[in-house]
């Protein structure tokens, strides 16, 4: 069923919507001749050719819309060429038609199961069910995917999605591609975030690699033997015993400085010195002992220099690089170097103040390996730095994909729930796509099946006999149906047999279309006769009939109402449109009806305005007499004065004047100004005057051109002082609508 219809832009529509939708079963539509009514007629036939108006319908199921319209008419009647034959089932094939309504039942369920699994799949609004719920899915995990990526926004990493940073959905695709095909190793994020900022920074530079640290004659000097040895004077000189047993060598060393400024005292006893006393000691303290001396302090240079060029040289590795060297660690190695480097010292200074003291250096341990090791570990990241700047290219494109390993690993858990939800969704949206496939496919079995059976018992003579019936029941006896030579098509002969070509009236031609239309409501054009669930459009159907046909034409349509209320029909839904109030007013009474019918009645009214069709509901049928119809244009005119045509106004305050005066007041309307007071006599001529010469010229339905303002509410005006003058102002009140009180 047709839930709404839309129009705008099309023949006399214009930029403004017009819509019905508060459509029921039966609809029915009251407007004057060119206000749009076959316009609304011919989008519900076909609404792919008016691309501004739309048609929807019920659960998104359209039906054929079968319509008669002048269109019809013009199609289906022509002079000088047969009517297509109608087909029907034969009324001997009962059997055959319990077989079709079983089948079409079937299709009926069908339909009803496709709906609902569509209405699953797309929701009643097509916008929403599984499919909506599946792009809300998306939605939902583009964004928490875009969060996964804004959080290296600010990070190096940002540089290994180039191409990805300003789309939601790219980034998706490539995170989810990326998922399946990147098998690189897994790196920290700290170690990707150091090469990018080299990979996807200013230009890196080929380093110098540090030269390592040279401990060897360090070392020797910290190991030399003689810094052990006790360094003492000549033993066989007699006084080398005493100095021997007193183990006071360096004292007496030290003391020598003294003899030769001790004026003849002794620096040592403080006796007389004895005369030999300095010949002794040069001689305890020979070349050998002199050498030996000289030895230790060549080895306290050389210690104080190596080890000073040592620290330096490790001080300036320590500022080359730092970006490739283990800091801290080569600190805390050094400073321990550094410690032991100063005790030592203090033991050096220690044999030089008492040679004959034995000394051994302190151990270095393991420093000087660990700081060469740690050298040569920064020399490593060095060269593979500059194998990275010989090769930026390719370590950028590697770095690129293990960025996006590292990147897919972060979003593992968010992965998964998305590739199982989606599957989810997917898979319910597959079983519904094809369960609704299959459920079309079995439909079309059971379409084939009922062609079949209806090709083999259809046929154009039924509704052949059934046309001539209704004319000669209606009284038309002067012509009847024939079926033509090629027993698939209709044509029109007199009694005699001769055609009628173009002998019928305009009632008569339009008056057998109808009766044409409406047996094809029961039939089919092709010889299949398949009779489809369908919307019936009939626009005007009693153009050129006299009253008697009529209320025949009327009395057929209202016989289609009960059917279409219970659907007991292929007939789901009735549209009649008319300009005729007599016709309007038969096809919409409603007292002889089923109860319930009138419940499924609606009512509109089309009027055009300035060329432009306006379209309004009505609760009630807005119809009740032809009287009360004036009377409701006069008022429309007083509330809409700047949309009234002058000759439609003239022409309704000359019918209300007539009707009730001359008819039922016995007042001749040449007469009505003697009723009148002098003071208002003259504009009541004037009105008189006025609605004569418009209800007597000839006018263009099209062209409306409005009266001007001034002129309506004066004309306005003398109407109602009609009313007034002649004590009928009460009547007057009633048909316009105004309260007593006013």
């Amino acid at each position: 069923m047709i839930t709404r219809i839309s129009l705008q832009n099309t023949a006399t529509f214009g930029n403004e919507t017009q819509t019905m939708d508060k459509l029921k079963k039966l609809n029915f539509v009251f407007g004057s001749n060119g206000s749009g009514k076959t316009t609304i007629s011919r989008v519900l036939r076909s609404p792919e050719q008016y691309p501004n108006c739309t048609v929807e319908w019920e659960n998104g199921s359209a039906f054929p819309c079968k319509v008669y319209n002048s269109d019809f008419v013009a199609e289906n009647f022509k002079d000088d060429s047969d009517m297509p034959g109608i087909f029907t089932l034969g009324k001997e094939e009962l059997e055959t038609k319990e077989k079709i309504r079983e089948l079409e039942k079937q299709i009926h369920e069908l339909d009803l199961e496709r709906t609902k699994k569509s209405n699953t799949l797309k929701g009643v609004d097509g916008k929403s069910g599984k499919e909506a719920e599946l792009v809300a899915f998306e939605k939902k995990y583009t964004d928490i995917f875009w969060s996964r990526k804004q959080r290296f926004d600010s990070s190096s990493l940002r540089d290994g999605m180039e191409g990805f940073l300003n789309s939601k959905t790219n980034f998706q695709k490539q995170l989810l591609q990326q998922a399946v095909s990147n098998k690189e190793l897994l790196f920290s994020r700290e170690e990707l975030s150091n090469r990018a900022e080299v990979a996807f920074g200013e230009k890196p530079m080929v380093l110098p690699e540090i030269s390592l640290p040279n401990f060897t004659k360090f070392l020797e000097l910290s190991r030399s033997p003689i810094l052990k040895r006790k360094i003492v004077g000549k033993e066989d000189i007699d006084i080398s015993a005493l100095i021997k047993k007193l183990n006071n060598s360096d004292w007496v060393k030290a003391g020598m400085t003294y003899l030769d400024r001790s004026d003849g005292v002794c620096p040592f006893c403080q006796g007389k010195i004895q005369d030999n006393l300095k010949e002794k000691l040069d001689q305890y303290f020979d070349e050998t002992y002199l050498t030996n001396i000289k030895k230790v302090d060549e080895i306290i240079s050389q210690y104080d220099v190596s080890s000073s060029q040592l620290l330096n040289q490790l001080n300036f590795i320590l500022q080359q690089n730092a970006d490739f060297m283990d800091v801290e660690t080569f600190k805390a190695s050094l400073q321990l170097l550094e410690n032991v480097i100063d005790n030592n010292k203090q033991l050096l200074l220690s044999k030089k103040a008492n040679p004959s003291m034995p000394v051994e250096l302190l151990e270095y341990g393991n420093l000087p390996e660990e700081l060469v090791n740690l050298v040569r570990e920064s020399n490593c990241k060095i060269q593979e730095h500059n194998i990275m700047v010989s090769q930026l290219g390719k370590e950028q494109a590697l770095l690129k994909k293990q960025i996006w390993r590292f990147i897919v690993n972060d979003a593992s858990s968010d992965i998964a729930a998305y590739r199982k939800g989606k599957k989810k969704l997917e898979d319910e949206i597959a079983a519904l796509n094809t369960e609704i496939r299959e459920g079309l496919a079995q439909k079309r079995g059971l379409e084939a099946d009922i062609k079949n059976l209806q090709a083999a018992w259809t046929s154009v003579i039924p509704t052949k006999d059934l046309i001539n019936e209704w004319l000669e029941e209606f009284g038309f006896t002067g012509f009847r149906l024939e079926v033509g030579s090629d027993e698939h098509s209709y044509g029109l002969v007199r009694n005699d047999g001769t055609p009628v070509n173009k002998t019928l009236s305009e009632g008569e031609k339009n008056f057998v279309t109808f009766l044409y239309f409406y047996a094809l409501l029961k039939g089919s054009q092709d010889d299949s006769g398949i009779t489809s669930e369908q919307v019936v459009v009939i626009d005007d159907p009693v153009s050129s009939m006299d009253s008697e046909v009529l209320f025949v034409v009327s009395t057929l349509v209202r016989d289609l109402y009960e059917s279409i209320y219970y659907g007991s029909s292929n007939i789901r839904q009735l549209f009649v449109l008319s300009h005729n109030l007599y016709f309007y007013k038969e096809v919409t009474f409603n007292q002889s009806l089923d109860k319930k019918i009138p419940k499924q009645m609606n009512y509109w009214t089309i009027r055009k305005y300035k060329g432009i069709s306006k379209i309004n509901w009505n609760n009630d049928n807005p119809v009740q007499s032809t009287y009360e119809i004036l009377w409701h244009d006069v008022k429309y005119a007083s509330d809409h004065q700047d949309e009234v045509s002058s000759n439609s106004l003239q022409n309704t305050m000359r019918r209300i004047l007539e009707h009730y005066y001359k008819y039922y007041g016995g007042i001749s309307l040449n007469k009505l100004p003697d009723k009148m007071d002098k003071n208002h006599r003259w504009i009541v001529k004037t009105l008189l005057a006025w609605a004569n010469d418009g209800s007597h010229s000839k006018f263009d339905d099209i062209c409306c051109a409005p009266l001007q303002q001034n002129s309506v509410s004066l004309y306005l005006e003398a109407f109602r002082l009609i009313f007034e003058e002649m004590g009928h102002l009460a009547h007057y009140n009633m048909m316009m609508g105004i309260p007593e009180e006013k």
